[in-house]
């Protein structure tokens, strides 16, 4: 009995494989629905691809676009504050100041009317020196390596010095 079995199941997995080919022959639009999909995969894929390009170089360009009106802003701005610190410096000079002053009512004062006063506890106008400290009597001394104080040719010297003495037969 068991070989029954065995033959019966070759024999429906032979039916079942030629059944399968039957019908896959005769739909060949099974094959045209993969090249279609695949077509349409592909395409899709490359639309994608079109659109992340496409929006990136918008997106530069509107940076782009923005920084050259910020750049022109900037500029805008500093001719303005250029020309507000020479309105200062104008407004604020000498013989403007002094005619000003005129028109006011103001005088200049006389040694007379000159009135000096001193304030208990208040020490004045502190001086402050910015001049740099005395150089120390000691000579300062620059730790260095020697390693770091020879030049590559003494090194090199005394590198071939080095190997002549272990060729003649001396220690380092």
């Amino acid at each position: 009995m068991p070989m029954k079995r065995e033959k019966q199941s070759g024999g429906i997995q032979g039916m079942v494989q030629k059944t399968l080919q039957q019908a896959y022959q005769q739909a060949p639009w099974r094959k045209a629905t993969r090249k279609g999909m695949l077509f349409l995969i592909l395409a899709f894929l490359s639309v994608l691809l079109v659109w992340i390009s496409l929006t990136i170089s918008v997106e530069s360009a509107e940076a782009a676009i923005e920084i050259s009106r910020l750049e022109k802003q900037k500029e805008f701005l500093e001719y303005k504050i250029a020309s507000l610190n020479t309105e200062i410096a104008l407004q604020s000079s000498a013989s403007v100041m002094e005619e000003r002053a005129k028109l006011l009512g103001y005088r200049p004062a006389t040694p007379e009317e000159i009135v000096y006063m001193t304030v208990p506890g208040y020490p004045g106008k502190q001086t402050t020196l910015v001049l740099p400290p005395p150089p120390s009597s000691q000579e300062e001394t620059i730790i260095l390596k020697s390693s770091y104080q020879q030049s590559l040719s003494d090194w090199l010297f005394q590198g071939l010095a080095q190997i002549e003495n272990l060729q003649r037969g001396a220690l380092p």
